[in-house]
């Protein structure tokens, strides 16, 4: 017998070691796995792709409208070659209020036009270049050239919808709707009513503004506050309305909106970022005065003996304090609109002279008016010892234009200032951005939140500064230590934003 035909007769006495139906068993349960497989194992496998719920059907947005012009102040010399448009109503929507507020980076829609060409924008550096940078009080601009022999012109940019970095997130739509125009979503498909509720959760940073835009789903609509920062708005909409509409009156805040959803949960329809930033809340006025901080200070601040200068007319002496020029009354006022604000005390001995007074007569006061103390003593300066120092109240309370009151916090050289809450700003964990400006000294103060810190540099002017917050419920604190050779830092305010 050959090779190959013994291999058949043994092969085929094999197939006969095993009965038929064991066969045809065998068959029907490998069939029916199989099946079972790919209507439960394999979706899992593959992200679950095969469990994804319906979504909304939506066409492209559509804007339309023009923007309303911007009113363009004449540049103020900030030194060097840099100057300053001084826009702060426009401020929330800065490269660095986008920063903060929502995480984008170079994200500002300003212009700025020299005659007809647009200068390069989000160009921060020290060189005369004719870069520009959106900062919080405005376009700054390193002019090469002579300021003055040029027009100048502030406008929106054209770009309505763009794609900008959001930190490890990478590019990600961003819509702007500014003053004067109105995008409109198309909604294509029907809302079904197994989705829940039809509600649309909506995040943006908005400008300053008298009066707010409208969102608007069919016969539902919202208002959307020009709150010079964050804004969330939730509409329980009209799902018979076939376009979703923000819509700005030309008096209303520009709007930069980057998480837009309908519905919630699983069954949500993501328009712009994502759901959870959409849904984000955003504390209200009432929840930041209830969860305001108790601030106190440690240490005494820096005093400095100090010679009074010449008499001059109505018993003026002066003393020269260059170093302290930016937190003077007159710079506080025209910068940040606040009244009498300084934090420098004079004391003539052991009597502390009347602060902010800018009258006539030896009256025992002073006023700080730029680079100076303007003092008017009530004893002889030639028999008497003055003393230049700080204020050591942990918390000042000013007025701003317009009768606007305003809580300060002072960080001073040689002190500590410890704010301390009893419950999270927001829902924990989530971040601060610390609105300060730093003036003075040779080295930095130290800012702390938990295990984070920052360092405050000298002389470092304006910024929003972000710093991890707390991570759980219940009481926490944050500090701000600076040295006796450290600036002076004036903190506006303390914000919670999302992490």
């Amino acid at each position: 017998m050959s090779k190959r035909r013994a291999r058949r007769v043994e092969e085929r006495g094999d197939r006969l070691l095993i009965p038929g139906w064991v066969l045809v068993v065998g068959a029907a349960l490998a069939l029916g796995g199989g099946a079972y497989w790919a209507r439960q194992v394999l979706p899992d496998e593959l992200g679950g792709a095969a469990k994804v719920a319906p979504r909304l059907t939506m066409g492209p947005p559509r804007w339309t409208g023009t923007p309303a012009p911007i009113v363009t102040p004449e540049p103020e010399l900030r030194g060097g070659c840099t100057w300053l448009f001084r826009v702060p109503e426009l401020g929330a929507l800065s490269d660095k209020g986008m920063m903060d507020h929502a995480g984008f980076l170079n994200a500002s829609p300003l212009e700025l036009l020299r005659g007809a060409n647009t200068m390069a924008a989000h160009q921060r550096g020290d060189a005369c270049d004719n870069g520009t940078a959106h900062t919080t009080l405005g376009m700054a601009v390193r002019v090469v050239g002579d300021v003055h022999a040029s027009s100048w012109t502030l406008r929106w940019s054209s770009a309505t919808e763009v794609l900008a970095n959001r930190g490890k997130q990478g590019p990600q739509p961003l819509w702007y709707v500014l003053p004067g125009m109105k995008v409109e979503l198309p909604i294509e498909g029907a809302w079904d009513p197994a989705w829940g509720k039809p509600v649309v959760n909506l995040s943006a940073v908005a400008t300053r503004a008298a009066h707010p835009a409208t969102l608007t789903w069919g016969v539902a609509s919202a208002d959307l506050a020009g709150t010079d920062g964050p804004v969330q708005v939730q509409l329980v909409g009209d799902p018979t309305g076939r376009t979703l509409t923000i819509q700005v009156p030309v008096d209303g805040p520009a709007l930069a909106i980057h998480d837009l959803a309908f519905g919630e949960g699983e069954q949500a329809s993501v328009v712009l970022g994502t759901l959870a930033g959409a849904i984000a809340p955003v504390a209200t006025e009432s929840e930041a005065t209830r969860g305001g901080p108790t601030v106190t200070r440690e240490g005494v601040p820096v005093r400095t003996p100090v010679k009074l200068g010449p008499q001059g007319k109505d018993c003026r002496h002066l003393v020269k304090v260059p170093e302290w020029a930016g937190i003077s009354d007159l710079r506080l006022f025209e910068t940040y609109d606040l009244i009498s604000a300084s934090p420098l005390a004079v004391w003539e001995g052991d009597a502390l002279l009347t602060p902010h007074d800018r009258g006539s007569g030896c009256t025992g006061a002073f006023a700080h008016g730029g680079n100076s103390l303007v003092v008017r003593p009530a004893l002889d300066p030639e028999t008497h010892g003055y003393v230049v120092g700080f204020n050591p109240e942990a918390e000042a309370f000013v007025d701003g234009r317009g009768g606007v009151r305003t809580t300060l916090w002072w960080g001073l050289p040689g002190t500590t200032l410890t704010w301390a809450w009893d419950a999270p700003l927001g829902p924990p964990p989530h971040a601060l951005t610390v609105d300060m400006v730093s003036v003075g000294g040779t080295h930095p103060a130290v800012l702390r939140s938990g295990d984070a810190t920052l360092e405050v540099a000298p002389a470092g002017g304006s910024q929003r500064a972000p710093i991890a917050g707390p991570t759980a419920d219940g009481p926490w604190t944050m500090t701000l230590a600076v040295p006796n050779d450290g600036p002076v830092v004036l903190v506006r305010s303390i914000e919670a934003r999302a992490r």
